[in-house]
């Protein structure tokens, strides 16, 4: 069972395995499953085991790939070897020398796990983070998410409503003429009462 919430909270039940954007992603370690109240965890949220390691997966560039850590084999182990974007992976040479990372192109499988780890940090973000007073345009957002299939669209929700822009070549004016739905995940201070309502 993974867990996902805003802070770390040292507890001996569960260990952190990673993080991404605001939140961490915890492990609850076996035995403990049916101990751990979400609501004792900063209201935290269950992320699916399978799709827990989307986050490794975000940074792909436009053509879906990535660096791996070089290995003596050449092979990739898991997905703790895969590090960042392929932008500027290889030297003007071509040469392929041990401080060149090797390409990996993601797989259909790969870009399904990323794209619902994508959904489920919108979601949560949705209902953590959403004004009193734009709760409209966040269930209208939240039901596109819900219907979303495609990594790149996925991302690009992302950059236009919570100011996470995956790719640099994107530009923030064609993203903002986008916007459909009327809602600001932008940080405006604590003073922002935020909606129990979603």
């Amino acid at each position: 069972m993974y867990i996902m919430f805003r802070r770390w909270t040292p507890d001996p039940r569960i260990e952190r395995v990673a993080t991404w954007w605001h939140y961490e992603i915890n492990r609850v370690l076996p035995g403990y499953e049916n101990e751990i109240n979400l609501a004792d965890f900063d209201n935290a949220t269950t992320v699916p085991d399978d799709i827990w390691q989307g986050y490794r997966f975000i940074h792909a560039d436009l053509d879906h790939a990535l660096y791996i850590k070089p290995t003596p084999d050449g092979q990739i182990k898991g997905y703790e070897d895969l590090v960042e974007s392929t932008l500027n992976s290889h030297t003007e040479d071509g040469s392929t020398g041990e401080h060149v990372k090797q390409v990996y192109y993601l797989t259909d499988h790969d870009k399904y796990i990323a794209t619902e780890f994508l959904k489920c940090v919108a979601t949560y973000h949705i209902k953590l983070h959403t004004p009193v007073g734009q709760e409209e345009g966040a269930r209208a957002l939240r039901d596109e998410i819900a219907g979303i299939s495609d990594f790149l669209t996925m991302k690009r929700i992302f950059a236009i409503y919570f100011d996470v822009n995956l790719h640099d070549d994107w530009d923030r004016e064609d993203l903002e003429s986008e916007r459909v739905h009327e809602i600001d995940y932008k940080f405006h201070g604590h003073h922002v009462e935020l909606s129990k309502d979603l």
